[in-house]
Protein backbone atom coordinates (compact mmCIF):
# COMPACT_ATOMS: atom_id res chain seq x y z
CA UNK A 1 0.00 0.00 0.00
CA UNK A 2 1.61 3.32 -1.03
CA UNK A 3 2.30 5.87 1.68
CA UNK A 4 0.04 8.94 1.49
CA UNK A 5 0.74 10.58 4.86
CA UNK A 6 3.93 11.11 6.86
CA UNK A 7 3.44 11.82 10.59
CA UNK A 8 6.48 13.38 12.23
CA UNK A 9 7.25 13.68 15.90
CA UNK A 10 9.35 16.78 16.63
CA UNK A 11 11.59 16.53 19.70
CA UNK A 12 14.13 13.78 19.21
CA UNK A 13 12.92 13.05 15.68
CA UNK A 14 12.54 15.93 13.22
CA UNK A 15 14.44 18.28 15.54
CA UNK A 16 17.97 17.76 16.83
CA UNK A 17 18.90 17.09 20.43
CA UNK A 18 18.80 20.85 21.04
CA UNK A 19 15.01 20.63 20.52
CA UNK A 20 15.05 23.58 18.15
CA UNK A 21 17.08 22.82 15.01
CA UNK A 22 15.50 21.44 11.85
CA UNK A 23 18.51 20.47 9.75
CA UNK A 24 18.81 21.66 6.17
CA UNK A 25 18.68 18.05 4.98
CA UNK A 26 15.51 17.31 6.96
CA UNK A 27 13.90 20.51 5.71
CA UNK A 28 14.73 19.72 2.08
CA UNK A 29 13.45 16.16 2.43
CA UNK A 30 10.16 17.34 3.93
CA UNK A 31 9.70 19.68 0.96
CA UNK A 32 10.53 16.81 -1.40
CA UNK A 33 7.90 14.61 0.26
CA UNK A 34 5.31 17.37 -0.08
CA UNK A 35 6.25 17.85 -3.74
CA UNK A 36 5.73 14.11 -4.24
CA UNK A 37 2.15 14.44 -3.00
CA UNK A 38 2.69 13.15 0.53
CA UNK A 39 0.60 14.80 3.26
CA UNK A 40 3.19 15.74 5.89
CA UNK A 41 1.69 16.10 9.37
CA UNK A 42 3.33 17.21 12.61
CA UNK A 43 2.48 14.89 15.52
CA UNK A 44 3.89 16.34 18.71
CA UNK A 45 3.48 16.62 22.44
CA UNK A 46 3.88 20.37 22.05
CA UNK A 47 0.94 22.72 21.99
CA UNK A 48 0.16 24.74 18.88
CA UNK A 49 1.91 27.88 20.15
CA UNK A 50 5.25 26.10 20.52
CA UNK A 51 5.73 24.71 17.04
CA UNK A 52 9.24 25.83 15.98
CA UNK A 53 9.44 28.69 13.52
CA UNK A 54 11.26 26.58 10.91
CA UNK A 55 8.34 24.16 10.71
CA UNK A 56 5.69 26.82 11.12
CA UNK A 57 7.19 28.48 8.04
CA UNK A 58 6.40 25.45 5.87
CA UNK A 59 2.85 26.47 5.01
CA UNK A 60 2.30 23.29 3.00
CA UNK A 61 2.22 21.40 6.30
CA UNK A 62 -1.47 22.02 6.82
CA UNK A 63 -2.29 19.73 9.74
CA UNK A 64 -0.80 19.61 13.22
CA UNK A 65 -1.58 16.85 15.74
CA UNK A 66 -0.66 18.61 18.98
CA UNK A 67 -0.55 17.99 22.75
CA UNK A 68 -0.05 14.23 22.28
CA UNK A 69 -3.11 13.97 20.04
CA UNK A 70 -5.46 16.06 22.17
CA UNK A 71 -5.95 18.74 19.51
CA UNK A 72 -5.82 18.38 15.71
CA UNK A 73 -5.45 21.71 13.98
CA UNK A 74 -6.07 22.80 10.38
CA UNK A 75 -3.76 25.75 9.79
CA UNK A 76 -5.43 26.82 6.54
CA UNK A 77 -8.89 27.25 8.05
CA UNK A 78 -7.89 27.91 11.65
CA UNK A 79 -10.23 25.13 12.81
CA UNK A 80 -9.63 22.59 15.53
CA UNK A 81 -10.74 19.42 13.75
CA UNK A 82 -10.64 17.25 16.86
CA UNK A 83 -10.34 17.85 20.58
CA UNK A 84 -9.87 15.21 23.26
CA UNK A 85 -9.79 17.44 26.30
CA UNK A 86 -9.36 16.85 30.00
CA UNK A 87 -12.54 17.59 31.93
CA UNK A 88 -12.68 20.52 34.31
CA UNK A 89 -13.21 18.14 37.23
CA UNK A 90 -10.18 16.05 36.31
CA UNK A 91 -8.05 19.15 35.85
CA UNK A 92 -9.14 20.42 39.25
CA UNK A 93 -8.21 17.07 40.81
CA UNK A 94 -4.76 17.14 39.23
CA UNK A 95 -4.16 20.69 40.48
CA UNK A 96 -5.20 19.67 43.97
CA UNK A 97 -2.88 16.67 43.84
CA UNK A 98 0.03 18.79 42.65
CA UNK A 99 -0.57 21.70 45.04
CA UNK A 100 2.01 20.41 47.52
CA UNK A 101 4.79 20.17 44.93
CA UNK A 102 6.71 23.45 44.39
CA UNK A 103 7.88 23.19 40.80
CA UNK A 104 6.82 24.37 37.36
CA UNK A 105 3.45 23.23 36.06
CA UNK A 106 1.51 24.47 33.07
CA UNK A 107 -1.85 23.78 31.45
CA UNK A 108 -2.15 23.60 27.66
CA UNK A 109 -5.45 25.12 26.56
CA UNK A 110 -6.51 26.25 23.07
CA UNK A 111 -2.90 26.28 21.89
CA UNK A 112 -1.55 28.34 24.79
CA UNK A 113 0.23 27.55 28.05
CA UNK A 114 -1.25 28.80 31.31
CA UNK A 115 0.76 28.95 34.51
CA UNK A 116 1.01 30.93 37.73
CA UNK A 117 3.53 33.53 38.86
CA UNK A 118 4.38 31.26 41.79
CA UNK A 119 5.15 28.39 39.41
CA UNK A 120 7.48 30.61 37.37
CA UNK A 121 9.33 31.58 40.53
CA UNK A 122 9.57 27.90 41.46
CA UNK A 123 11.12 27.11 38.07
CA UNK A 124 13.93 29.54 38.88
CA UNK A 125 14.84 27.56 42.01
CA UNK A 126 15.49 24.33 40.13
CA UNK A 127 17.77 23.84 37.13
CA UNK A 128 16.08 23.42 33.76
CA UNK A 129 17.66 22.74 30.42
CA UNK A 130 18.59 25.79 28.30
CA UNK A 131 16.23 24.77 25.48
CA UNK A 132 13.38 24.51 27.99
CA UNK A 133 14.14 27.96 29.35
CA UNK A 134 13.95 29.32 25.79
CA UNK A 135 10.75 27.50 24.90
CA UNK A 136 8.65 27.84 28.05
CA UNK A 137 7.82 31.58 27.64
CA UNK A 138 6.45 31.02 24.12
CA UNK A 139 2.65 31.39 23.94
CA UNK A 140 2.52 31.55 27.73
CA UNK A 141 -0.25 33.29 29.63
CA UNK A 142 0.35 34.00 33.30
CA UNK A 143 -2.50 33.99 35.82
CA UNK A 144 -2.56 34.59 39.55
CA UNK A 145 -4.26 31.27 40.24
CA UNK A 146 -4.89 28.31 37.96
CA UNK A 147 -7.83 27.37 40.20
CA UNK A 148 -9.48 30.75 39.69
CA UNK A 149 -8.73 30.73 35.97
CA UNK A 150 -10.30 27.29 35.68
CA UNK A 151 -13.42 28.25 37.62
CA UNK A 152 -13.94 31.51 35.73
CA UNK A 153 -13.40 30.08 32.25
CA UNK A 154 -16.43 29.57 30.05
CA UNK A 155 -17.36 25.96 29.35
CA UNK A 156 -16.23 23.97 27.55
CA UNK A 157 -12.59 24.62 28.37
CA UNK A 158 -10.28 23.05 25.79
CA UNK A 159 -7.73 21.69 28.24
CA UNK A 160 -5.38 19.66 26.10
CA UNK A 161 -2.68 18.67 28.56
CA UNK A 162 -1.17 19.35 31.96
CA UNK A 163 2.58 19.43 31.72
CA UNK A 164 5.40 19.33 34.23
CA UNK A 165 8.50 19.85 32.07
CA UNK A 166 11.04 19.33 34.83
CA UNK A 167 10.32 17.46 38.05
CA UNK A 168 13.25 17.82 40.48
CA UNK A 169 14.70 14.40 41.34
CA UNK A 170 13.71 14.61 45.02
CA UNK A 171 10.02 14.80 44.02
CA UNK A 172 9.97 12.40 41.07
CA UNK A 173 8.84 9.18 42.78
CA UNK A 174 6.23 10.91 44.94
CA UNK A 175 4.74 12.76 41.96
CA UNK A 176 4.35 9.63 39.86
CA UNK A 177 2.90 7.69 42.78
CA UNK A 178 0.34 10.43 43.44
CA UNK A 179 -0.65 10.76 39.79
CA UNK A 180 -0.97 7.02 39.19
CA UNK A 181 -3.67 6.96 41.85
CA UNK A 182 -5.88 9.30 39.77
CA UNK A 183 -8.64 8.05 37.47
CA UNK A 184 -9.45 9.33 33.98
CA UNK A 185 -5.93 10.40 33.00
CA UNK A 186 -3.16 9.09 30.79
CA UNK A 187 0.39 9.68 32.00
CA UNK A 188 3.37 9.67 29.66
CA UNK A 189 6.93 10.89 29.79
CA UNK A 190 8.99 12.04 26.81
CA UNK A 191 12.01 13.08 28.88
CA UNK A 192 13.66 11.51 31.94
CA UNK A 193 12.19 14.08 34.34
CA UNK A 194 8.93 15.28 32.79
CA UNK A 195 5.32 14.19 33.11
CA UNK A 196 2.51 14.82 30.62
CA UNK A 197 -1.10 14.36 31.67
CA UNK A 198 -3.82 13.90 29.06
CA UNK A 199 -7.31 12.50 29.09
CA UNK A 200 -7.44 8.74 29.47
CA UNK A 201 -8.24 8.06 25.80
CA UNK A 202 -5.76 10.58 24.41
CA UNK A 203 -2.66 9.61 22.43
CA UNK A 204 -1.08 10.53 19.12
CA UNK A 205 -2.70 7.58 17.34
CA UNK A 206 -6.15 8.76 18.42
CA UNK A 207 -5.58 12.26 17.06
CA UNK A 208 -3.89 10.96 13.92
CA UNK A 209 -6.64 8.43 13.23
CA UNK A 210 -9.27 11.19 13.49
CA UNK A 211 -7.31 13.21 10.94
CA UNK A 212 -6.87 10.20 8.65
CA UNK A 213 -10.62 9.59 8.68
CA UNK A 214 -11.13 13.24 7.79
CA UNK A 215 -8.72 12.87 4.87
CA UNK A 216 -9.82 9.40 3.77
CA UNK A 217 -6.41 7.84 4.47
CA UNK A 218 -6.03 4.29 5.80
CA UNK A 219 -3.56 3.31 8.55
CA UNK A 220 -1.63 1.23 6.03
CA UNK A 221 -1.06 4.41 4.01
CA UNK A 222 0.62 6.16 6.98
CA UNK A 223 4.32 6.35 7.76
CA UNK A 224 5.11 7.55 11.29
CA UNK A 225 8.36 8.58 12.91
CA UNK A 226 8.81 8.90 16.66
CA UNK A 227 11.38 8.26 19.36
CA UNK A 228 9.78 8.10 22.80
CA UNK A 229 7.00 6.83 25.03
CA UNK A 230 4.38 9.29 23.84
CA UNK A 231 4.88 7.99 20.27
CA UNK A 232 4.03 4.38 21.15
CA UNK A 233 0.43 4.21 19.92
CA UNK A 234 1.22 6.20 16.77
CA UNK A 235 4.00 3.79 15.85
CA UNK A 236 1.62 0.87 16.39
CA UNK A 237 -1.08 2.56 14.30
CA UNK A 238 1.03 3.32 11.23
CA UNK A 239 1.50 0.92 8.37
CA UNK A 240 5.18 1.88 8.36
CA UNK A 241 6.88 2.92 11.60
CA UNK A 242 10.42 4.32 11.46
CA UNK A 243 12.50 5.13 14.54
CA UNK A 244 15.52 7.46 14.77
CA UNK A 245 18.64 5.83 16.18
CA UNK A 246 18.30 7.79 19.43
CA UNK A 247 14.88 6.24 20.18
CA UNK A 248 14.13 4.27 23.31
CA UNK A 249 14.54 0.52 23.03
CA UNK A 250 10.77 0.10 23.35
CA UNK A 251 10.16 2.33 20.32
CA UNK A 252 12.87 0.61 18.29
CA UNK A 253 11.17 -2.72 19.01
CA UNK A 254 7.91 -1.36 17.55
CA UNK A 255 9.56 0.10 14.45
CA UNK A 256 9.76 -1.56 11.06
CA UNK A 257 13.06 0.24 10.50
CA UNK A 258 15.64 2.22 12.46
CA UNK A 259 17.55 5.04 10.77
CA UNK A 260 20.15 7.62 11.81
CA UNK A 261 19.76 9.57 15.03
CA UNK A 262 18.02 12.94 15.20
CA UNK A 263 21.30 14.85 15.02
CA UNK A 264 22.20 13.09 11.76
CA UNK A 265 19.19 13.78 9.55
CA UNK A 266 16.96 10.88 10.58
CA UNK A 267 13.93 12.28 8.79
CA UNK A 268 15.84 12.91 5.56
CA UNK A 269 17.19 9.36 5.56
CA UNK A 270 13.76 7.85 6.17
CA UNK A 271 12.09 9.95 3.46
CA UNK A 272 14.75 9.04 0.91
CA UNK A 273 14.58 5.37 1.84
CA UNK A 274 10.83 4.82 2.02
CA UNK A 275 9.04 7.53 0.04
CA UNK A 276 8.98 8.18 -3.74
CA UNK A 277 10.89 11.47 -3.66
CA UNK A 278 13.37 12.95 -6.09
Amino acid sequence: MPIKLLALDLDGTALGEDHSTLSAANCAAIHAAIDAGIEVVLATGRMRGRIPEQLEAIREIRYWVTSNGAAVYDRHTGQVLYLNALSTDTTRTVLQTMAAFPFYLEIYCDGYSYTENARIAAAERFPIRPWQARMMPRARRIVDSLYHWLEQAHEPVGIEKIHMPYIPPMFLDDVWQALRALKGVKLVSSLPSNCEINSESCNKADGLSQLCRHLGILPGEVMAMGDNENDTEMMEYAGLAVAPGNSTEEIKALAHAVVADCDHDAVAQAIRQFLPVR
